[in-house]
C-alpha cells in the first residue's frame, strides 16, 4: 500500500515527520502503512499543527539526537508539550503559559534525570519553537535550556519570533 499524495505533501512541508502518527497508527515514509485516520487527520483546519481530539498533538519524530523515536504530545489545555519515555513513570516536559493573543512564555523543560543527555530536550524545543513560529505568535523563553538552545540554532523559522532574552 502506498502513501496518498496528501500524506507526501505532509513529509514534503514538513521533513520532520518522518515516520508521522496520530492515534497510534503509524505512516512510514517508505509507504509501508497508510492508515484510515490520515484523510481526516488532514483535512483538519491548523494550517503547521493538527489538533486531535482533547487538544492533543502526536507526531513522531526520528530525532538524529535521540537514540529511538519519539513521540511529542501537544496537550493544549495543560499548556505543555511532552514525551512519554518507555520505562519512565516520568515523562519529557516543554510547560509554556499563554501571555496574550499572540505571545507565550517557554518556561521549563524537564527530562528525567536518567533520560537526560539523549537529545530529548532538544526534540522538545525544536517542535515547540517551530508550533509557535508557524501560529504568529511570539515567544519569550524564561527557560535557560530553551534560550540555550535559540543561541545554539537560531533558525530563521522561529527567530523573528523570539522575543528579547
Amino acid at each position: 500500500m502506498s502513501i496518498p499524495r496528501s500524506a507526501s505533501l505532509l513529509f514534503q512541508r514538513f521533513p520532520q515527520l518522518s515516520p508521522f502518527t496520530a492515534n497510534s497508527h503509524p505512516v512510514s515514509r517508505s509507504g509501508q502503512q497508510a492508515p484510515k485516520f490520515l484523510s481526516n487527520f488532514l483535512s483538519l483546519r491548523c494550517s503547521s499543527c493538527k489538533h486531535i481530539a482533547g487538544g492533543h498533538l502526536r507526531l513522531m519524530f526520528t530525532a538524529a539526537e535521540a537514540s529511538s523515536d519519539l513521540v511529542v504530545n501537544h496537550d493544549v489545555e495543560n499548556k505543555m508539550f511532552f514525551i512519554k519515555l518507555a520505562g519512565e513513570s516520568e515523562k519529557a516536559v516543554l510547560e509554556y503559559e499563554v501571555l496574550g493573543p499572540d505571545i507565550v512564555n517557554l518556561y521549563h523543560t524537564g527530562v528525567p534525570v536518567s533520560q537526560r543527555g539523549k537529545g530529548i530536550a532538544k526534540v522538545l524545543a525544536k517542535v515547540a519553537l517551530e508550533h509557535f513560529a508557524s501560529q504568529g505568535t511570539n515567544m519569550k523563553l524564561t527557560c535557560t535550556y530553551l534560550q540555550k538552545y535559540f543561541q545554539e540554532n537560531p533558525s530563521p523559522e522561529y527567530r523573528d519570533r523570539i522575543l528579547d532574552l
